[in-house]
């Protein structure tokens, strides 16, 4: 059994997801309000007491409890969630299970932590929760946003946009807040211009605040 840490930062629906989470784990631990998402799993590394520890992110609802059966030598497993606008699967806010020690980078100066925190990662193709980042407006426009500014600007494989834009696309008539983050997400990388210091930004939720439009703020109230 490995440890499970549940990292959340000012997530809407973070207390629902965390006691699902308990339903399951009962000594989960809550890594709560740490500003930075490097900070957050750093500090999970150093509280672990096992080979391998799982993160949970606070917008993250369960589908069952978290077992894996084979032995995988990479450093680093993602593990597929479902998106509650599209219902598609795919790694993206899903949960993670990490080799304790395994960090070779350990801050936000590529664009996305996770995906060069270790020398080694690999999708497993099981679907482990529900991405629930759709909870209020602010939160389903802020997470398409820095997903798209991701893709836009290559800091997620170029590979990956077809896909993404067209899975996007769909949010027309399915969310309105979470497609208008895709156009803001495409229109800022453009307006960037290839600075990548302007583009992780996106990382800065503080930032994000003052980049998400008014009238959805107003609405997310």
């Amino acid at each position: 059994m490995y440890d499970v840490f549940f990292i959340c930062y000012k997530e809407s629906n973070q207390e629902e997801n965390w006691q699902r989470l308990l339903e399951f784990h009962s000594n989960a631990r809550k890594i709560s309000g740490i500003t930075g998402i490097s900070e957050a799993h750093i500090l999970c590394n150093e509280l672990s007491t096992t080979d391998r520890f799982w993160t949970v992110d606070g917008d993250n609802w369960l589908l069952g409890p978290l077992e894996i059966q084979e032995d995988y030598p990479q450093d680093l497993l993602f593990f597929n969630a479902i998106d509650p606008v599209d219902r598609t699967a795919s790694s993206i806010g899903g949960v993670k299970l990490w080799r304790t020690g395994s960090f070779i980078n350990k801050d936000m100066s590529k664009g996305d932590f996770c995906k060069h925190a270790t020398s080694t990662s690999m999708l497993v193709q099981n679907t482990l929760s529900i991405h629930k980042y759709d909870n209020t407006p602010k939160e389903a426009w802020q997470h398409t946003f820095r997903h798209m500014v991701k893709c836009f600007s290559g800091i997620i494989g170029m590979e990956c946009l077809p896909l993404n834009i067209k899975l996007k696309e769909q949010h027309r008539d399915l969310n309105k807040y979470s497609y208008q983050g895709y156009l803001d997400a495409k229109q800022y990388v453009i307006e960037c211009n290839g600075d990548f210091e302007k583009i992780n930004l996106i990382n800065d939720y503080e930032w994000l605040n003052t980049k998400c439009p008014e009238e959805i703020l107003s609405e997310s109230i």
